[in-house]
């Protein structure tokens, strides 16, 4: 998997100066965003998200607003399940069901999140938080888990990635990170 791992970096990992959803300062950024539109590399990369996936036998797959939704729509796909989508306010962060989201999950026993770059952890707790989703929840799958160690907010679900590597958010000049930056 090291040169599907070396084309991922080259496509999504880019330098940036910003901060991330959790008001972290950071100078470089892994944004997926990018394999949506690449033909070789989104089949490859939602064939092995959705084989992660499939060691928890979902009958709903439910995406990470918004940034994960492509990745999820292919995994329900590939899953062969139900697909609920939810809505992320950008000003505020607050994540809530989509008109008629709350009924249709009612119809899940075994939910399973979606996510493309996991960091701290916020989104998932927000989602979590959602009326009726705790309980049907059993993994989330992903990309990169790029969380630092002792940054991550504790999960009662396990979360698994393609990837996990801990990629601090401020890097320094010489990291080797920086080779797949254009």
């Amino acid at each position: 998997m090291d040169y599907l791992r070396e084309d991922i970096f080259k496509v999504c990992f880019q330098r940036y100066d910003g901060k991330f959803a959790g008001s972290q300062r950071a100078n470089n950024k892994f944004d997926a965003e990018p394999l949506q539109w690449h033909k070789l590399l989104r089949p490859l990369v939602a064939d092995a998200v959705a084989a992660l996936g499939m060691l928890y036998k979902p009958d709903m797959v439910v995406p990470m607003p918004n940034g994960a939704n492509w990745l999820g729509l292919d995994v329900a796909y590939l899953l062969g399940t139900a697909l609920l989508l939810l809505c992320k306010n950008e000003e505020t962060g607050e994540i809530s069901y989509q008109p008629g989201g709350q009924q249709q999950l009612e119809t899940a026993k075994r939910v399973l999140y979606v996510e493309d770059v996991p960091n701290r952890r916020s989104t998932t707790i927000k989602a979590l938080a959602l009326p009726g989703m705790a309980e049907r929840v059993v993994a989330e799958v992903a990309i990169l888990d790029r969380g630092m160690p002792d940054e991550k907010l504790p999960l009662q679900i396990p979360v698994k990635a393609m990837f996990v590597e801990p990629i601090p958010a401020m890097l320094p000049k010489n990291s080797p990170y920086w080779r797949y930056a254009s």
